[in-house]
């Protein structure tokens, strides 16, 4: 099982922490800019699948933030397992370019951009942590 002899120790649970951490507050706040965003229109469009009664079923939005939930919610389970090379793919695929785009973006969602990168860190610790503390019999 890959990370499995960190546990126990205060430095890879503190890196996996702060990854699982880092990965439910990215969620939250997707969770938020779906349903919640002022940036997005909701008004209907060629974007929108509109129901014959008029109700929004979905957006190009949300399909997108969906996906980005579901990478998050993928990222914290590479935390707790301390996968430390699929939290680094985990973390280019959040970050590049969606991180960064919300990152230099307005409002609360720059969070979501440093978010990532505190994932990134929490990956570092990880990969630390087995590297220096892993003992071979």
């Amino acid at each position: 099982m890959a990370g499995s002899d960190s546990r126990g120790r205060s430095v890879g649970i503190a890196g996996r922490s702060l990854g699982v951490i880092a990965s439910v507050g990215a969620i939250v706040l997707w969770v938020i800019f779906i349903f919640q965003s002022p940036y997005i229109d909701f008004v209907a469009g060629p974007q929108a699948t509109i129901t014959p009664d008029g109700q929004l079923i979905f957006t190009k939005a949300m399909l997108f933030g969906s996906l980005m939930i579901l990478a998050s919610s993928v990222s914290a389970v590479a935390s707790v397992r301390g996968a430390h090379l699929a939290m680094y793919m985990l973390f280019a695929v959040s970050f590049f370019p969606v991180g960064v785009y919300v990152m230099l973006g307005p409002g609360i969602f720059q969070a979501i951009g440093w978010l990532n990168l505190i994932y990134l860190v929490s990956a570092l610790i990880v990969h630390v942590d087995l590297k220096l503390f892993s003992f071979k019999s």
